[in-house]
């Protein structure tokens, strides 16, 4: 940060010497305070996800649910080395941005297991767009849009902007069955095994 020389200006009739703050990030004004400049925008793939029927739950059911989430989704969040800066809670749930669709679904992936295995149920919706970092976390349209598309998903499973989709590669959508469920959507759901085949033992010769 730099400062100016030495500045004057007239206070109630008197002088009233200052130096005015030079920089980039801030501007200064006599009449009010320090103001940051616009955080700067990046596209990502955005994640969110919540928890199916959590409203109908009772107040008790209701904590125990998000406290549960909060820590599968931290342990999710941390096995792709997300930031502070790259997720958020939200209400019931939570989002976090990728910087790839592949990333993007991978985590949710790894989020449904997560939860899954703690009988939660959730949705989570991808979207891709703009998004502006700030000390809260991600902000920005994209996020209410992604919101949206949650609110699409069967209960576990993922509501994904097919533009997203369609950046995978074969190896990234092997796990996954689509259902068009919009003009610009797909709902995913993980594809079922195929049932084993029978093992036919002939015989014993007489």
């Amino acid at each position: 940060t730099r400062f100016s020389s030495e500045l004057t200006c007239d206070v109630k009739g008197q002088p009233y010497q200052y130096h005015a703050i030079e920089s980039a990030d801030y501007t200064q004004n006599l009449a009010g305070p320090l103001v940051p400049s616009a955080p700067e925008t990046f596209d990502r793939n955005i994640v969110l996800w919540d928890i199916v029927k959590y409203s109908t739950k009772d107040p008790e059911d209701q904590a125990d649910l998000s406290h549960s989430l909060a820590l599968c989704a931290t342990n999710a969040l941390n096995l792709f080395g997300a930031t502070r800066t790259d997720y958020s809670p939200a209400g019931d749930g939570g989002f976090a941005v990728f910087d790839s669709g592949a990333k993007a679904l991978a985590f949710s992936k790894t989020l449904r297991e997560h939860v899954t295995s703690k009988d939660i149920t959730i949705r989570t919706g991808i979207y891709q767009g703009e998004v502006a970092f700030t000390k809260r976390g991600p902000v920005g349209p994209s996020v209410l849009r992604a919101d949206a598309m949650s609110a699409q998903a069967p209960p576990n499973g993922i509501a994904i902007l097919i533009d997203v989709w369609d950046t995978l590669d074969k190896i990234a959508k092997a796990d996954w069955q689509t259902t068009k469920i919009a003009q610009d959507i797909f709902s995913l759901e993980p594809r079922s095994e195929p049932p084993p085949r029978p093992i036919t033992v002939p015989p014993m010769p007489p």
